[in-house]
């Protein structure tokens, strides 16, 4: 083994801890390379590239150069009435989300960066720390928020917190609160801290918060309950064998500035606790453990087993339960949107300039009250395995930020109705981001905050979806159009399409699989989701 397979074998372990695999004979020398030029400037939820990157219930063997994957089965995808999510859709229907529009924000007043807190304030975009330059070394201590309907940055006052990147972020309803981070990301010299902040943008001030009763840490799943500020696992400055992430959090209620601990929940036969993604759902909180296990088989090769955990916490009791384990549910969960009633839990895998392909993402319907999964149809993005994606109280949201893949491109997005159990394809952004920032829905618009490093601050600083506002739209002429265009031309105005294949040919017959009509005619004024039929050249 060279000096750089220790480094490299502890972020192998850090990556298995994020999947549920068997991973046998795997031989570090050919990626020794590949790993020890990766940095940890992309630690957000989907941003856990390394050399290597596996999905749950799979059985995988590297030996270099080739690379064998087995997929867990797919069951066939099913639509339940029992699992529709519950309908919040202030005034934006399914039609006008497909109907909808990109453009971009204006250049922000602060440098472009990764690893910012964001939140969205029912008015504003807030955008606060973060890190850019080489290996994500330049911390940032500044902010700005963007405001949609004047279309308008301001820069917010300074901070009682230091220059930090990878912190929690969190709104209340009033406040931006700000836990923890890294305020130190010189190579080699990384740092934690344990501080909190709040900033109230109707004062357009900020002030510290008490002393939280958690370790130093970054990278803390940090959520509003609906009373309180619940901040949990996270990572130390530097992952060992021994400390890869916590397992405990804390709660801090606004209303009487106190912080309260949650201790770590007990993991069943002895798993390691490496929480990946948790909800409020209702009245208790949903959260994700995705664990692994390393042993070394001597020679530069380890083996790898894991799984998830599923547990609820209770607020009102400050107490864990491990959910029992049911078949459906997504291997390695990256993501959980509550809709009200279930949620959408979402993994998936990329790994640019790795040994592996990347990993389709899937998505279930998980129901709390029945302890139920349902595995719905496939996004038509998910060979990228790189989504983010919001819940607009009528439709899942998704889209791909950075990942090229066969056809789909970066800033391609689509969109799920649970009413139907159908995806949507949407048009595809101006630009692409360059890493999985949270998705905004702000009840009118998409916002996702997505810097163009090297850009000095000249470049947009984001996207914006706009839905249609009108419920109807005007027909285009499809004549001549190829059976795939004119279905893509319906998909993006918001129209399904209904197809009839004429096999007889007429005088001057056009060319094959092209539209030779469509009812109704092109001009015509139509519902956002009517069915429009065209028939085509047999």
């Amino acid at each position: 083994m060279t000096e750089l397979d220790e480094p490299v074998a502890s972020q192998l372990s850090e990556v298995a801890n994020k999947a549920d695999i068997s991973v046998r004979q795997v031989d570090l020398a050919a990626v020794v390379a590949e790993g020890s030029r990766r940095t940890r400037n992309r630690r957000k939820r989907r941003q856990i590239a390394a050399t290597l990157v596996v999905v749950a219930s799979v059985a995988l063997v590297v030996t270099v150069p080739h690379v064998w994957l087995r997929q867990r089965a797919q069951p066939t995808p099913t639509t339940s009435a029992t699992h529709h999510p519950t309908k919040h859709t202030g005034g934006v229907s399914v039609a006008q989300l497909i109907s909808g529009r990109w453009s971009t924000m204006p250049a922000a007043p602060i440098a472009p960066r990764g690893g910012a807190v964001v939140v969205w304030t029912g008015r504003e975009l807030i955008i606060w720390g973060g890190s850019s330059g080489a290996h994500g070394s330049q911390l940032h201590a500044d902010g700005a928020a963007y405001d949609p309907s004047t279309n308008t940055w301001r820069k917010l006052p300074p901070s009682p917190l230091g220059a930090l990147s990878d912190a929690s972020g969190v709104w209340t309803g009033k406040e931006m609160v700000v836990f923890g981070g890294y305020d130190d990301e010189s190579l080699g010299a990384f740092r934690v801290t344990n501080d909190a902040a709040a900033y109230d943008p109707s004062t357009n001030t900020w002030r510290m918060l008490p002393a939280a009763p958690l370790s130093p840490r970054a990278d803390a799943i940090a959520f509003w309950t609906g009373t309180s500020v619940m901040v949990l696992g996270g990572r130390p400055a530097v992952t060992t064998s021994a400390l890869q992430s916590y397992g405990d959090g804390a709660a801090f209620d606004p209303s009487t500035e106190m912080w309260q601990h949650i201790a770590a929940p007990i993991p069943p036969h002895g798993h390691p606790l490496a929480w990946q993604t948790a909800a409020e759902a209702g009245d208790q909180v949903l959260a994700f453990s995705v664990w692994s296990k390393t042993r070394s088989l001597g020679s530069g090769r380890f083996s790898e087993s894991g799984g998830v955990d599923l547990f609820a916490f209770d607020p009102t009791t400050n107490s864990w339960q491990l959910i029992p384990p049911r078949s459906n549910a997504v291997p390695a969960p990256e993501e959980a949107l509550w809709t009200g009633h279930v949620l959408f839990v979402r993994g998936g895998y990329v790994c640019p300039g790795c040994l592996l392909r990347i990993e389709p993402e899937v998505t279930d319907l998980y129901d709390p009250s029945l302890n139920s999964w349902t595995l719905i149809s496939p996004d038509p993005l998910a060979s990228s395995g790189d989504l983010s994606s919001v819940w607009t109280g009528e439709a899942l949201f998704s889209f791909n930020p950075e990942t090229e893949v066969g056809t789909t491109r970066p800033g391609a997005s689509s969109l799920y109705d649970p009413s139907t159990g159908r995806w949507s394809l949407l048009p595809t952004a101006p630009l692409g981001c360059n890493a999985g920032w949270p998705l905004e829905w702000t009840g009118r618009q998409i916002l996702i905050y997505c810097p163009q490093f090297g850009s000095k601050g000249t470049s947009p600083a984001g996207l914006i979806y706009t839905p249609a506002k009108s419920a109807r739209v005007r027909l285009p002429n499809l004549l001549r159009m190829t059976k795939a265009a004119a279905k893509r031309v319906l998909s993006e105005l918001g129209l399904r399409c209904h197809i009839v294949v004429q096999h007889h040919a007429p005088a001057i017959p056009p060319p094959a699989g092209s539209v030779i009509a469509e009812q109704p005619a092109a001009g015509s004024v139509v519902a956002l989701g009517t069915a429009v039929t065209i028939v085509i050249q047999g």
